[in-house]
């Protein structure tokens, strides 16, 4: 089986503070900042409110887009939105979720063989990847982006409770798949 690495890609960008994106069709990437680049996330920090970090997520499996620029939303929730989906798949088998401030739903089921049927209700795209990489990628993802913009935001571990929780997360994902 190929590489986690090589499977997916999953990155977090910041919305930068005085764009306003009012047409879903035409989103420039430039409007966004990768959460690793620290010297401009630190640069636009005192604009960003720390409770409400305006951003996307672009996560591919392949070659093929499951998240992008499109689907822009309120990072420090949507990750934690994720995480709960994540937490009840592990629990049932089968987890929705609704994007905090945006009419898009996603639904994971684990389907034959170690795989997840994962379904974008908003433009109707179903996926058949492979459980493991698919919930690591994202567990992973998420302690990436809130560890990239602890210290460039100066929120002084504002996410701590939420940073454990996607640790525990991830080890019951590892201890699952031993």
């Amino acid at each position: 089986m190929a590489d986690l690495h090589e499977m997916f890609t999953c990155k977090s960008f910041l919305l930068r503070p005085k764009v306003r994106i009012s047409d879903l069709n035409h989103i420039d990437p430039a409007w966004f900042i990768d959460v690793d680049n620290t010297e401009e996330v630190q640069r636009i920090a005192r604009y960003v409110d720390k409770k409400y970090i305006d951003g996307a997520i672009l996560l591919n499996c392949f070659d093929k887009e499951i998240l992008t620029f499109r689907e822009w939303e309120a990072l420090n929730h949507l990750w934690i939105y994720l995480a709960v989906a994540i937490d009840k798949l592990l629990q049932d088998g089968t987890a929705s979720m609704s994007f905090p401030d945006a009419p898009m739903e996603m639904d994971f089921e684990e389907y034959d063989r170690g795989f997840i049927k994962l379904h974008t209700k908003w433009n109707n795209k179903r996926f058949f990847v492979p459980e493991k990489e698919l919930l690591l990628t994202l567990l992973q993802g998420s302690v990436h982006f809130f560890d990239a913009i602890n210290k460039p935001l100066d929120l002084h571990s504002t996410y701590a409770l939420e940073r454990q929780y996607f640790d525990d997360l991830l080890q019951r994902v590892y201890g699952k798949f031993l």
